[in-house]
């Protein structure tokens, strides 16, 4: 019994660490989680643009809805025409900025999954490096 356990603690180090990674392997782990980090902060900044174009887009479309309501009571159709174009415009513009705001927040959670993933990767390369220097260190 103890023979077996003797051999096993004599032979678990050359089974643990035979296979270390490779500096390519850890290096091109890296780089892919900067790579996406660098994804994830550029689509959480567009989103971040496209919100507040949405927030300009309604605050615009509020005042021209108001000046247009207020030309119309005034009976003063040139005015009505010109601010019942900027609230046309400013719906366009902001249904365009909620498109945006949209596509930029699945891309931004898309980067996100992939930086959790080359993160991990990344985590358990170093790991495995760090144990087969400690396995030959010890060996």
């Amino acid at each position: 019994m103890h023979t077996k356990i003797l051999a096993a603690i004599l032979f678990m180090p050359a089974i643990t660490f035979a296979d270390p990674p490779s500096h390519d392997d850890l290096d091109g782990a890296i780089a892919s989680s900067h790579e996406s980090s660098n994804r994830v902060r550029y689509y959480a900044q567009a989103t971040t643009i496209a919100e507040r174009d949405i927030v300009s887009a309604t605050i615009t479309r509020d005042i021209a809805r108001k000046r247009w309501d207020d030309a119309v009571r005034a009976d003063h159709p040139a005015d009505a025409g010109k601010w019942a174009i900027r609230y046309h415009d400013a719906r366009l513009d902001e249904a365009r900025a909620r498109e945006r705001a949209a596509q930029f927040s699945d891309a931004r959670d898309a980067a996100r999954a992939d930086f959790r993933a080359s993160a991990e990767q990344t985590r358990r390369l170093t790991r495995q490096a760090s144990r087969a220097r400690v396995g030959r260190a010890r060996g």
